[in-house]
């Protein structure tokens, strides 16, 4: 009876989750040989060259995909969504800190510590996505409402990426450039086709 209770008590699916832990793996492979391998990336052998393939292309965006999915089927409020986003949002940052610019500032090389300081990596678009989004769960069953934003975003997104700012405010939402791997604008379009 424990183990029946369990199971109708537990609301995960299997397979989203097996394929959301195999993106994350392969982000994990591939920022590692990024950052630590001689070659900067895989080198010739096939199986680093592997890891940098399955990192790279479909790894974020099945897992952002996967992250739509399961914040339009959260039974959590919005506003408890949001706060999640919120600090989801700042572990982004905590982590840049601690592996990017106190490294970098001890090792002297301060030109380089603040950029990396803020720069936008997967956990910032996680963040913002359930700040931004989650107040759409209420029209996501309506047939022409996501659709509709999703081909906005799509059409708006390259006319926002030449937009430069020295403040790095803005570089979560459409910022272009080497520290800026996910802004928003077009990656959100990922969160609202999970959703």
């Amino acid at each position: 009876m424990e183990k029946n209770l369990a199971q109708g008590e537990s609301k995960r699916i299997f397979y989203l989750d097996f394929a959301r832990g195999l993106a994350v793996f392969f982000m994990i492979m591939q920022h590692s040989m990024i950052m630590h391998e001689r070659t900067s990336g895989g080198g010739d052998t096939l199986l680093g060259n592997l890891f940098v393939l399955l990192g790279t292309a479909p790894a974020a965006p099945v897992f952002i995909f996967i992250m739509g999915g399961f914040a339009v089927r959260s039974k959590k409020s919005v506003a408890e969504n949001m706060i999640r986003g919120c600090k989801i949002f700042a572990f982004g940052y905590v982590l840049n800190l601690l592996r990017f610019t106190i490294p970098f500032s001890l090792a002297g090389n301060t030109g380089e510590a603040v950029p990396l300081l803020f720069m936008v990596d997967i956990f910032q678009l996680a963040g913002l996505s359930l700040i931004f989004f989650s107040a759409f769960k209420k029209i996501a069953e309506h047939a022409f409402i996501l659709p509709a934003f999703i081909v906005g975003i799509l059409l708006i997104s390259p006319y926002l990426w030449g937009v430069k700012s020295d403040l790095y405010i803005f570089d979560p939402l459409w910022g272009a450039g080497a520290n800026n791997q996910f802004p928003i604008f077009p990656w959100e379009v990922y969160f609202l086709l999970g959703m």
